[in-house]
Parts: structure tokens; C-alpha cells; sequence
């Protein structure tokens, strides 16, 4: 669990700061109300904040040693000020904070929380930086450790595009316009042909002072435009702007991609993410299983105990899927009360025992509703022969589903 540290002389800010991060965030919370407790907290070997709240107006010390102290220990700052002063604001800048706030009221508190759950996501995502001035890439890098992005750095676009392609978890470029070889704007060209704008986001950048180039940048498959110099509040406002349209459009797709009523995924994903697995195990010689699961009288639960029960069932099952097949294929919902898993690296014999066991699992854990207990089982049909597409695999495994609702249900036929 993160643990916060908020360096508050106020109680009733303090209690308000304690009450709303742990209600939301769930954080663990350390208060110091003054410079003495706060030297104090840091002096214990197991102090780990994942970031820091600055109430710069402590009666014992001045503004830039609260913040001298907590960026000596490495921990992410955010100055959280009553009242805003560009002197004041300018030196938290220049010893890079992560942000600086003022107390404006419940927004501003609300700005703090999404702040704080952007630095936690940050840790998972990388930022590439690619220019030929060894001074921008280091300014501009030491910007983005300070909200604890993974940094990658290219003096040129074809290292760019050797980085890009062996990091996934790359999900911004930032590019100079001007460098040798390959421009900025033949980058832009280069990125998109290979990844699209709800995959990788890219901010163009260039000191001309040309309106034009935004535009070019933008044509050619850019995301934003910075022209530099630029002042470190807009620099992060737009590297956060971007990441999180990006983290937008996945989330997005990944929704489309869910089973509303049992979280597995659906058909639509068993498609798309199935041909492509099956397309690797062809490529690796690898065992393929795939099963289609059906309930059995599923109609009956929903005409004896109502919709509802069934509803119930079909996400009791989906959860014994989930955990079953998680790690090892992929386990989808196709419609109604019909489930279908795709698992790599079984042969018929391991995967004839793995899906008789889950059957049997089904059948021994009955559904609790109202007063009632409903007996749940399913039908299984398998295919472990590996065939050109996965159309022909599901109407395989189809075939033995229907062998085994015919031999009496409640059972596998592979």
C-alpha cells in the first residue's frame, strides 16, 4: 500500500488531507505539523513515501528548506500552498517539485488526489525523449523522473525507432524537429506507419518560432506541439494531457473487449486475440486446446428462480473460468450461457483432465439465492487438433459439445 507524508501546521487541513486520501486513494498517511517532526519522520530508516504534500507556511522553518529537505530524501514533492507567490512558486520549480497548488477550495483537493494517483500510474509508463542536444534530453528527462515516468533517451530518429520498438510500455515521444538524418517530422511519419494514435502519443517541439511547424507536426500524425523554451508548468500539463489520452483510447478499447456481466472477455476479443495466438502456436509448433462450455438447463434456472439467478450463475461461472484460465489462454463469454476457453501448451490428455476437473469443480459448489440452492452443471466439448483457422477449432469443439449435452450432460468429450 503507498504511504503518503503531509507536511501540515493546520489540523483542520490536515484532517481534511487525512480523511479524503484515505477514503479514496486508500493510502497510508503520516502528518507532520511542523519542521521538527518532520526531520524526524525522515529519520526513520522505513520512512518509503510514494510522494509528499509541502505546506510551506510551517512556524519553524522557511519555505525552501521544507522542500530541500524532501528532495535530499528523493521523494516526489508536491508544494500545497494557502496563497499563491511567483517568488516562492519559481524557487519550487527550480528545485523540481512535482507540481505546485494552492488551497482554492474542494477543486483543489481534488486536483491533489488526481495528481497522486497520476504519479502511482506513472511508475509503469515510459516517455521517450528523442534530440540531438544532450542538455534538452537531460532537462527535460530529469522533469519526467520527478513524476516517476520511465525515461528513454535518442540522439536520432532511427535509435528512436530501435528503442520504440523493444519497449512496450513506451506511451509517449516527445521529438525535436531539427536533427541530422531523420527530422523530427520524418520520425512523426515513421512512428505512424507503425503504431497509431490509441498506441503511442507524440508531442512535436521545436525553439522556431514558425506557427507553421505545429501545424506540419500535427499533419504529419502528431498529437500536440511545444515550442520551447517552455515553462516547466506547461511541460508537465501537456506530457499529463497526452498520457492520459492515451490511457483514454485503451481503456475505451478495452471495455469493448469486456463481457459486461461476467468481466471475462467476449466474443469479440476471443476473435481478434484468438487468431492471433493461434497464428504464434502454428508459428511455434505449439499445443492448442480450445473448449466451448455450455450450462446445463440453463433455461429452467431462469423460468423456476427469475433472470436475476441466472445472471447469478452465468457470473459464478465466469469467475471459476477467470481463475482457472487466467494465466493460461484465454477465457470468453460468447453469448448467453455459453463459454468458450482458448488455452496454449495443452495436449487432448491435459486438457481432457484440467476441464473435467473444472467441470467437476462446477457441479460441487451449488448457487445460493433467497432460500434456495440452485445445482449447477455444464457441458464440455474439446478440440486439441490444431486446424488453419479458429472458425474451424470452435466448430470442432461445437461438435462435442453437442456429443456431450447428447450422452447426458454434465460432462467432457474430447
Amino acid at each position: 500500500m503507498p504511504k503518503l507524508l503531509i507536511v501540515e501546521d493546520s489540523k483542520v487541513m490536515a484532517s481534511l488531507l487525512r480523511s479524503r486520501i484515505r477514503t479514496t486513494l486508500g493510502y497510508e498517511l503520516e502528518v507532520a505539523a511542523n519542521f521538527a517532526e518532520l526531520t524526524e519522520r525522515l529519520r526513520q530508516p522505513e520512512y518509503d513515501f510514494m510522494a509528499a504534500l509541502l505546506d510551506l507556511g510551517l512556524p519553524d522553518a522557511a519555505p525552501e528548506q521544507i522542500i530541500d529537505l524532501v528532495i535530499k530524501k528523493r521523494i516526489p514533492a508536491i508544494v500545497f500552498s494557502a496563497e499563491f507567490d511567483p517568488r516562492i512558486q519559481d524557487m519550487a520549480w527550480s528545485k523540481h517539485v512535482v507540481d505546485y497548488v494552492t488551497k482554492e477550495g474542494p477543486q483543489s483537493i481534488e486536483y491533489l488526489l488526481d495528481l497522486l494517483k497520476r504519479i502511482e500510474k506513472n511508475k509503469d509508463l515510459g516517455v521517450l525523449i528523442v534530440d540531438d542536444s544532450v542538455t534538452m534530453r537531460r532537462m527535460m528527462g530529469n522533469l519526467l523522473r520527478v513524476h516517476r515516468y520511465q525515461v528513454f533517451e535518442a540522439s536520432q530518429g532511427a535509435e528512436a525507432l530501435d528503442i520504440l520498438e523493444n519497449r512496450p510500455e513506451i506511451v509517449l515521444v516527445i521529438t525535436d524537429f531539427n536533427m541530422p538524418v531523420m527530422d523530427g517530422f520524418e520520425l512523426t511519419k515513421a512512428i505512424r506507419g507503425l503504431h497509431g494514435k490509441r498506441d503511442v502519443s507524440i508531442i512535436g517541439m521545436s525553439s522556431q518560432q514558425d506557427k507553421k511547424l505545429s501545424t506540419r507536426f500535427i499533419k504529419n500524425g502528431a498529437d500536440d506541439f511545444l515550442i520551447t523554451p517552455f515553462s516547466i508548468d506547461e511541460f508537465y500539463c501537456r506530457v499529463r494531457h497526452n498520457v492520459e489520452m492515451i490511457e483514454h483510447v485503451r481503456e475505451l478499447r478495452e471495455a469493448s473487449f469486456l463481457d459486461f456481466l461476467t468481466g471475462l472477455r467476449n466474443r469479440r476479443y476471443l476473435f481478434e486475440a484468438g487468431r492471433g495466438m493461434l497464428a504464434t502456436a502454428h508459428r511455434d509448433h505449439s499445443e492448442v486446446a480450445l473448449a466451448m462450455i455450455d450450462v446445463d438447463f440453463f433455461k429452467k434456472v431462469n423460468d423456476q428462480y427469475g433472470h436475476e439467478a441466472g445472471d447469478l450463475v452465468l457470473q459464478h461461472i465466469g469467475r471459476m473460468l477467470k481463475k482457472r484460465f487466467r494465466q493460461s489462454g484465454i477465457a470468453a463469454r460468447l453469448g448467453g450461457e455459453e463459454f468458450c476457453v482458448l488455452a496454449i501448451g495443452m495436449d487432448s490428455q491435459k486438457a481432457y483432465a484440467v476441464f473435467d476437473a473444472f467441470r467437476a469443480q462446477i457441479a460441487a459448489s451449488p448457487i445460493q439465492w433467497e432460500d434456495a440452492t440452485i445445482a449447477v452443471s455444464v457441458s464440455i466439448g474439446i478440440t486439441t487438433q490444431m486446424e488453419d483457422t479458429l472458425d474451424e477449432m470452435l466448430s470442432e469443439a461445437d461438435t462435442r459439445l453437442y456429443e456431450a449435452k447428447r450422452g447426458g450432460r454434465n460432462r467432457v468429450v474430447g
